[in-house]
């Protein structure tokens, strides 16, 4: 089991992916399919605005969180 602070990070960047897909915002959308399309297993993900906050967990769990979070950060705020 990941430490509270790793879930903090996972549900707090669903949250902003889906805000993202919502808002149709360029860089996290295009970040959020890059990933997709690195793993092949994820391939069943191809309508973005049907993922759940789970799904993008699963997506995002193997990646860089902290690091995640502060490109989203960046990216809003630009917007």
């Amino acid at each position: 089991m990941w430490p509270k602070k790793h879930n903090d990070y996972l549900l707090s960047l669903a949250v902003k992916f889906q805000e993202a897909i919502l808002l149709n915002i360029e860089k996290p959308v295009s970040m959020l399919k890059q990933m997709i399309s690195q793993n092949t297993s994820l391939a069943l993900y191809r309508n973005l605005d049907q993922l759940s906050k789970e799904d993008i967990i699963e997506i995002i769990k193997e990646k860089n969180l902290v690091e995640l979070l502060e490109q989203l950060d960046e990216n809003g705020k630009k917007h």
